[in-house]
């Protein structure tokens, strides 16, 4: 709501019932949002909802608008170190792009359990900021729900631990692995959603757990970052060659 009654909303979210962190949305902007950022508390602003509808609304656009302005460079981020964002875990996509946009953010991704996400793509797309753990999986229907909720809630907690150290593994081998070059073209990739991790079905009936678009590579300085990674790669090939063509592929 507006400043003054945000504030007793406020009040009465961490004052009257306690609460550690609040779900906030961003639709109101800074004003908005502002009388919920207590240096002790948490707020999680609503970026990519799981709701099966989210998308009639929630435009890549508005996404990466809010995943920047909650980064620490952002208009809000640099105002509080307690903003975070809710990305469904549902919408791989979604994550692949708020991380790549916003890496200094807690992400909340609901969607575990019930609603039928797959945690270890979560994981992957999102949990690591800056090789730290940042991200958060609630599960309530699936807990509840359960037979033995206790033993549920355990094997959940070991699969989310599991995940999180393999991930963990595999980045730092990726990272290590990478030039400056090629690590400048993925960022670019996930930036513009050109490179998505998910299940795809390819024209040929494969199943692939990832597809790239580089049609999506657009702007001037994705298209700088990707010319330089193809140069790159054909210089380090050591191909000996006197001139490069370059068929126009994508006008055919």
């Amino acid at each position: 709501d507006i400043g003054s009654t945000a504030t007793q909303y406020a009040n009465a979210c961490f004052d009257e019932l306690g609460a550690d962190a609040v779900t906030l949305s961003p639709y109101l902007g800074w004003d908005g949002l502002k009388p919920f950022l207590n240096a002790d508390k948490g707020a999680f602003i609503l970026c990519a909802t799981s709701n099966p509808s989210a998308n009639e609304i929630q435009s890549i656009e508005i996404r990466r608008k809010i995943a920047q302005l909650c980064s620490k460079k952002g208009d809000w981020g640099c105002q509080s170190n307690a903003l975070g964002l809710v990305v469904g875990a549902t919408d791989i996509q979604a994550l692949n792009l708020v991380r790549s946009v916003n890496k200094d953010s807690w992400i909340l991704a609901p969607g575990v359990g019930a609603q039928g996400a797959d945690l270890r793509q979560a994981v992957n797309a999102a949990a690591f900021s800056k090789n730290k753990p940042k991200l958060l999986i609630p599960v309530s229907r699936g807990i509840s729900n359960a037979q033995d909720p206790t033993t549920t809630a355990k094997l959940l907690r070991d699969e989310i631990n599991q995940a999180l150290e393999e991930k963990e593994e595999s980045s730092t081998l990726t990272t290590e692995k990478l030039d400056p070059t090629a690590l400048a073209f993925v960022q670019a990739a996930l930036e513009a959603t050109a490179l998505r991790f998910g299940s795809f079905t390819l024209k040929s009936g494969r199943v692939s757990p990832y597809f790239f678009n580089a049609g999506l590579l657009a702007t001037g300085r994705q298209l700088d970052i990707l010319f330089q990674a193809y140069a790159e790669t054909i210089l380090q090939s050591n191909i000996q060659f006197d001139i490069i063509f370059g068929p126009a592929y994508k006008g055919i």
